[in-house]
């Protein structure tokens, strides 16, 4: 069983072992919307990695375990423990550089599996040599060829 269902185990059994369904209730009470099968899961420690939101839940009705400490027992990044605002000029970007800024944000929470540490991003590998010379002399041969072209 990993760390976060056996802290949220302990919490539920400091409540007098509230049912799955009553943590349930006091999450939508709190704003959250997690079903009981969820919770169910957590609590068993079957369970992937938990997104935000899920953990927010959790801590909102466990007092105990803020979202910080809920954050390192699910061993993905801690945080600040409050959402992160973007300025105020932000509001000047287009839909697609949001977009964009949201897809960097994921990248960098994103957690290879492996548990490595990623030191590059993944997309196409860079030139080598070989390639950089094949490309100058296509440019070359291209420029020769216009030349000829022109000259005709």
């Amino acid at each position: 069983m990993s760390e976060l269902s056996q802290a949220l185990k302990a919490a539920q059994k400091k409540r007098s072992g509230w049912s799955l369904r009553r943590i349930e209730e006091e999450m939508e009470h709190a704003g959250h919307k997690v079903s009981f099968a969820t919770i169910g899961n957590y609590l068993r420690g079957d369970h992937g990695v938990p997104d935000d939101s899920t953990l927010q839940a959790f801590a909102a009705v466990f007092d105990e375990l803020d979202i910080v400490t809920l954050r390192q027992l699910a061993q993905v990044p801690a945080g600040e423990g409050e959402p992160y605002v973007p300025p105020a000029d932000a509001s000047r970007l287009s839909r697609t550089q949001r977009a964009a800024i949201d897809a960097v944000i994921a990248a960098m929470l994103e957690q290879p599996e492996s548990g490595a540490v990623v030191t590059r991003l993944p997309g196409p590998k860079p030139p080598t040599m070989e390639d950089i010379q094949e490309g100058r002399a296509a440019a070359h041969r291209t420029r020769r060829h216009r030349r000829e072209d022109r000259q005709t």
